[in-house]
């Protein structure tokens, strides 16, 4: 591989209706410690003033105007223009931290069998940091149980991308997870402990979609079991297992008509061992981290509460 400065990097932003963060992701970029090679922009047929906004930064970023109404359309329309070794992606409504792109690259040099090189994320943009202690190195198996990363953080290599084709229509609300799994057949991933990513939550986004998301999920599921590259019984299982964490999700969101639609389901995902191996070996250790997660976020904004409400009294 070619040393760090003469390592090529687009930014592949892509934007729908969002004026109200757009800017501040176009600078996270323009930012970057180590410049990036090309910057492109798509905009998926906004509605706001999305595309005045953009226009602003020409000629340092090269705006692209899809129509493709979709996650991955609007992607595909930007690999197009993306040349480069590396494709770094990010979404219109999330910010990278300035040393991103330096310490992603440096991470690629060291690691030349990963053609995807992640990062953790944030809510918290004052908690940005590229100080990588542990990195995690994934294969397919691992993606499979989960996806790992957010499409934000991921840097990927060029012939990753040929390999493994554009991203998918079919599979929006499951399409970045989809392409982690197929990049994942000809090379491993790389996860960095740091969080380099300031994540933007989006209430209404289509991951939110609990039965759409499902219906994807498990069609990707039945497509790995019938590629019949890993033993059976463990797709066996983690079919099994997506299945469970879809009803966690839907009892958690307190939408008890979905929660019950998938349980009357569980028989059609998985044989009665397969859900108690999957409840054994993956459900339960999630639900009990997603609930520890959750209870050190309350403890923390309550102790902060408490001291903000402390520095004001007289």
């Amino acid at each position: 591989m070619k040393a760090d400065s003469s390592l090529t990097v687009s930014a592949l932003i892509t934007s729908f209706n969002s004026a109200s963060t757009i800017e501040e992701a176009i600078k996270s970029v323009l930012d970057q410690s180590r410049a990036v090679d090309k910057v492109i922009v798509v905009d998926d047929g906004s509605t706001d003033n999305s595309v005045e906004l953009i226009k602003a930064f020409e000629p340092m970023v090269h705006l692209v105007l899809s129509k493709s109404q979709s996650p991955s359309g609007a992607r595909n329309a930007g690999l197009e223009y993306c040349n480069t070794d590396f494709i770094a992606l990010l979404d219109g409504d999330d910010t990278w931290h300035h040393d991103k792109i330096a310490t992603q690259l440096g991470l690629a040099l060291l690691n030349l069998d990963c053609n995807v090189i992640a990062s953790n994320w944030s809510r918290d943009q004052a908690a940005l940091n590229c100080v990588v202690t542990e990195t995690t190195r994934l294969y397919c198996s691992d993606i499979l149980i989960l996806n790992r990363f957010q499409t934000s953080t991921a840097l990927v290599s060029r012939e990753g991308f040929r390999q493994a084709g554009n991203f998918d229509p079919e599979m929006d609300t499951a399409e970045d997870w989809d392409m982690w799994i197929r990049l994942s057949k000809f090379g491993n991933a790389l996860l960095a402990n740091a969080p380099m990513v300031f994540y933007r939550d989006n209430p209404s986004g289509v991951s939110k979609k609990i039965l759409v998301l499902q219906a994807k999920v498990s069609e990707i599921i039945d497509r790995e079991y019938q590629d019949n590259y890993l033993d059976r019984r463990y797709i066996s299982n983690l079919r099994a297992w997506h299945h469970q964490r879809f009803i966690f999700a839907a009892l958690l969101s307190k939408d008890a008509s979905q929660a019950l639609r998938l349980i009357k389901e569980l028989p059609h995902r998985g044989t009665f061992q397969d859900h108690m191996l999957a409840l054994k070996e993956y459900t339960l250790p999630f639900v009990f981290r997603r609930f520890t997660l959750r209870f050190q976020r309350a403890v923390k904004s309550r102790s902060a509460q408490i001291s903000k409400n402390n520095a004001q009294r007289p």
